[in-house]
């Protein structure tokens, strides 16, 4: 949250989320304090899952859609979380270059549903940790692309 509060847009309404588990609902409690959120776009692999998330922002009053694929669900949102599962066999699926200009991505999923052709459209990218991003055996993205980190 510490990157949301200083990056993202104040004035963020629409929060697309890709993954609809456990992160994806602590996020949205999260984001919910910090922004005057309208609405909340959700693309999953489990409808139970997704409909769960979806119900749940409808009861603190918020609207929410289930996207049909991962192209809607980051078209025109302010805030984006990918928080899918930690396989490194999943193919990518997201393209950055879908994000609106002055969207903000938070990624705790090792950017696995990201495109590498995209990430490129990535205009700031702060890590937990750079050392350990250069030092890794799978980066996220490229280093040079690194601006800096949480420290």
């Amino acid at each position: 949250m510490v990157a949301e509060r200083r990056l993202a847009d104040p004035s963020a309404e629409t929060v697309s989320f890709v993954g609809a588990g456990v992160q994806a609902r602590s996020h949205l409690a999260a984001f919910s304090k910090l922004f005057p959120l309208k609405r909340i776009r959700v693309f999953g692999r489990s409808k139970a899952n997704t409909d769960k998330l979806c119900g749940h922002a409808r009861d603190m009053g918020l609207e929410a859609e289930a996207a049909a694929n991962a192209r809607d669900t980051l078209r025109d949102t302010d805030l984006v979380l990918t928080s899918i599962t930690l396989d490194y066999s999943i193919e990518p699926f997201l393209d950055a270059r879908w994000l609106k200009q002055s969207a903000f991505a938070a990624i705790t999923d090792a950017c696995i549903p990201w495109s590498q052709d995209g990430v490129s459209a990535f205009k700031t990218v702060i890590v937990d940790d750079r050392t350990q991003e250069f030092e890794s055996d799978k980066p996220m993205l490229p280093y040079q692309q690194v601006t800096c980190d949480l420290t």
